[in-house]
Formats: structure tokens, C-alpha cells, sequence
């Protein structure tokens, strides 16, 4: 009886160390633990150009170039960007009919919809805190977009984002079977909603 409370008591401890260490991995490792959720992922394994597998360094170096050059390669749309400047500039201002100021009623409504089950951005803010903090938030974030709509700048902040890559189905090895998918900070889909 004794060695069974002890063994609570350590699991217990152990359950609440990990949560207020702050390191999300070990925080998911230990949910997935809890859940049942153990099954073993099979690692990726990379190939260059000729087919040759890479170690862990190479391969982040050559997913990074691939990312990089696929980034910024001309698109389809290249033809209507040359275009652009055939249309007369419109200036954002108060009373455009395009991009209006928002209200704090309107900043707060979407705050208190906040969707808490998302992944978590670079900035490390869950959901379920912007939920939580809506009211106290709402007024500031109000403040950023009305600037940002006035001044036409929007934060480097905000269009940072975390990017995983996902292997499609039937992964060869390939890079280009691999589908990256990002991750933006919660309150960067606030300021763009």
C-alpha cells in the first residue's frame, strides 16, 4: 500500500514538473503517454537529387534550400504582379471602401472566438490564453490594426511562422513528396480576419 502511494506521489510530481517546465514536447510526449497514444513514427528518411540518403544535418540543409528556392520561384501569376503597376494606387485612408477601421467590439468578438484546439505559433501563445485574456487584449490588438490599416504596414511578427513538413502518402524519399505546412501566430489570424 505503501510503495503503491509512494509510487502516486512520484508520478504525480513527475506529471506536474513536466508541465511547468514549459517545454511543449515533453508536455506532448507525457499527454500522448496519458492517452494511450504511444505508436512509433517511422523516421524520414531523405534523398538528394540522386537519390543518395542524407544524415540529419544535410538533410535539414537541403529541405531549407529546397524551401528557399520553391519560395521564391516565379509563379503563374507572374503575368498579372507585371501588370500591377497599370492599375492608379489607391491610398488606405479612414474612408476607403476597401479596408475600414475596426471597432473594439468587433476585436473582442473574434479574441473571445478564438479556437483553442490549434497548434501553437513561434510566438508560443496557445489559444486558450487569448480566449482567457480577450478583454485585456482587445483594446491593444484594436490600436495594431487600425495602424496597420493607416500606416500599410503590417508587423514582421506576425507573418512569422513555424513550418512542418508532412510526408505525402507513398513518401519515396523525395523531397518533393514532402508537403510543408505552416504555422502562424493565433493572433496574426485575429489582425487578418
Amino acid at each position: 500500500e505503501l510503495v503503491k502511494k509512494l509510487s502516486a506521489d512520484a508520478y504525480a510530481n513527475h506529471i506536474k514538473n513536466v508541465f511547468t517546465t514549459g517545454n511543449r514536447a515533453s508536455q506532448w510526449i507525457t499527454i500522448n503517454r496519458i492517452l494511450g497514444n504511444t505508436r512509433n513514427r517511422k523516421p524520414l528518411i531523405i534523398c538528394d537529387d540522386h537519390g543518395n540518403v542524407l544524415n540529419d544535418s544535410k538533410a535539414a540543409n537541403f529541405i531549407n534550400n529546397h524551401l528557399v528556392k520553391i519560395s521564391t520561384a516565379p509563379s503563374n501569376s507572374d503575368h498579372l504582379l507585371n501588370n500591377y503597376n497599370k492599375f492608379k494606387t489607391v491610398k488606405a485612408n479612414c474612408k476607403s471602401i476597401f479596408i475600414q477601421p475596426v471597432e473594439l467590439s468587433q476585436v473582442l468578438k473574434l479574441l473571445s472566438e478564438t479556437k483553442t484546439n490549434k497548434a501553437i505559433g513561434h510566438d508560443g501563445i496557445p489559444g486558450i490564453v487569448i480566449k482567457r485574456l480577450s478583454p485585456l487584449l482587445a483594446e491593444p490588438l484594436t490600436e495594431l490594426i487600425n495602424l496597420i490599416i493607416t500606416k500599410g504596414k503590417y508587423p514582421t511578427e506576425l507573418k512569422k511562422a513555424n513550418v512542418t513538413l508532412v510526408p505525402k502518402p507513398g513518401f519515396s524519399g523525395n523531397i518533393n513528396d514532402l508537403r510543408p505546412i505552416s504555422v502562424l501566430p493565433e493572433l496574426n489570424k485575429i489582425v487578418e480576419k
